[in-house]
C-alpha cells in the first residue's frame, strides 16, 4: 500500500519505491503531513513510518550484499531522509 521492493538480481541492486500522501483510511494519510509539520519527530511514531522501516530492514536482511536506495515523493520524502 505505502511502497514496493524491486529487485535487479544481476546488477545485486534493490530500489525501495514509496509512494507519497494517499486517501486512504478516512484521509488519515494527510493527518501524518499535519504530524510532520508540527513535529517531524513524532512522525516516526506513525503506522506509515513503521511499515517504511519493516520494509527497509526486510530488504536488507533479504538482499545481503546488494546496493540498496530509497526514492520518495512527497510524504515518503520524508521517510527516504528518515531512514
Amino acid at each position: 500500500m505505502y511502497g514496493k521492493v524491486y529487485v535487479n538480481e544481476k546488477l545485486k541492486k534493490v530500489v525501495l519505491a514509496f509512494r507519497g500522501t494517499g486517501m486512504e483510511n478516512l484521509g488519515t494519510d494527510w493527518l501524518n503531513n499535519l504530524i510532520i509539520a508540527f513535529d517531524a519527530n513524532i512522525y516516526r511514531l506513525t503506522p506509515r513510518h513503521n511499515t517504511a522501516v519493516k520494509m527497509y530492514n526486510g530488504a536488507i536482511k533479504k538482499n545481503k550484499g546488494y546496493k540498496l536506495e530509497l526514492v520518495g515523493h512527497s510524504q515518503s520524502g520524508v521517510i527516504v531522509n528518515n531512514v
